[in-house]
């Protein structure tokens, strides 16, 4: 059956999941058959106490709880999985893959477990797994490079309605909707690199000058400054990034303030979610909004450099206020 006849034959549940849960498969030996099967698992590196777990009990490790109450979720209300397997074969072979799916209300937790080879012992490893149907069978992450930020080193992550995660899986990637463009679908480690941008195209009318480099880069391991570079006109700029207001910036601003000299007009500038004209920490930083930044895009039709930081082409972009 193709892709499409299955996501059209189960658009309705899709369109009722209000989560959808990432799950990572890393680490697994022996585990190449959870693909095969459409099944999502989990373990905690062969800790077989987990196999006796009351999924109604209160569990002493939280992340073991939070996960085991995820499946618990799944398995009574049904939901949107995007699954991704790191595994290794009997033979060896490592196996790499990206599966979305779909797993329906009241789907059982079964288990299943595997024996394998432990410094010469044999080992029996114990998954709670749930079946899934795959909607998008192989997920390549060319197609929203941003949601291989997702899921951090959770094994179990839950996004709702608001998280950006869920717009792009559900909403545009299995829907085909097109959603509203606003800062909060720009993912906070994109935005660092959205602002150089910025910085390169439209700095001139704020700042006088565009950027001509950086030398401190975007994921640096710089614990004071996000962005340090040279400007055309030769000014030095540094400058930090945040999604914060007013309220939360104070140490920032006075991180970013040992980098000011009274020898040089260096530039210290930070973007975050207020204004000059507002009751700001000190006059000599230049505070510039991330609404602005995203609206310069927008006024200059560069709406798809701002699609290509949400990860996905379509997104409905209005002058954000």
């Amino acid at each position: 059956m193709r892709v499409e006849t299955i996501m059209d034959e189960y658009k309705s549940k899709i369109m009722e999941s209000k989560c959808v849960f990432f799950i990572r498969h890393s680490n697994f030996k022996n585990y190449s058959s959870l693909i095969n099967e459409n099944v999502i698992g989990i373990h905690y590196n062969g800790d077989k106490e987990v196999r006796f777990i009351d999924l109604d009990s209160r569990w002493n490790k939280p992340y073991v709880r939070t996960s085991i109450n995820y499946f618990k979720h799944l398995s009574e209300h049904g939901g949107i999985v995007f699954a991704k397997y790191k595994v290794l074969s009997a033979n060896g072979e490592s196996i790499q893959k990206v599966v979305i799916g779909l797993v329906e209300k009241n789907t059982p937790i079964e288990e299943q477990y595997f024996n394998f080879d432990e410094d010469g012992k044999v080992e029996r490893d114990y998954v709670k797994y749930l079946k899934y149907i795959p909607l998008i069978d192989n997920f390549s992450y060319a197609e929203a490079p941003v949601l291989a930020i997702f899921g951090g080193r959770s094994t179990l992550a839950k996004y709702s309605t608001k998280d950006i995660f869920y717009q792009i899986v559900k909403e545009t990637i299995l829907l085909g909707n097109r959603v509203q463009g606003t800062k909060d679908l720009i993912h906070p480690k994109c935005l660092e690199q959205l602002c150089v941008e910025w910085l390169r195209r439209f700095g001139t009318a704020r700042l006088g000058s565009d950027l001509d480099y950086c030398y401190i880069g975007v994921g640096s391991s710089y614990p004071d400054i996000d962005i340090a570079g040279r400007m055309i006109d030769n000014r030095k700029l540094f400058a930090q990034v945040t999604f914060s207001s007013v309220t939360d910036i104070s140490w920032k601003v006075d991180t970013l303030l040992t980098y000011k000299s009274s020898s040089s007009n260096n530039l210290l500038v930070m973007f975050c979610c207020i204004n000059n004209d507002e009751n700001i920490p000190n006059s000599d930083v230049i505070y510039l909004n991330i609404v602005d930044v995203i609206n310069d895009f927008i006024l200059n039709d560069r709406e798809n450099i701002l699609n290509d930081f949400v990860g996905i082409q379509n997104v409905k972009w209005n002058l954000i206020k």
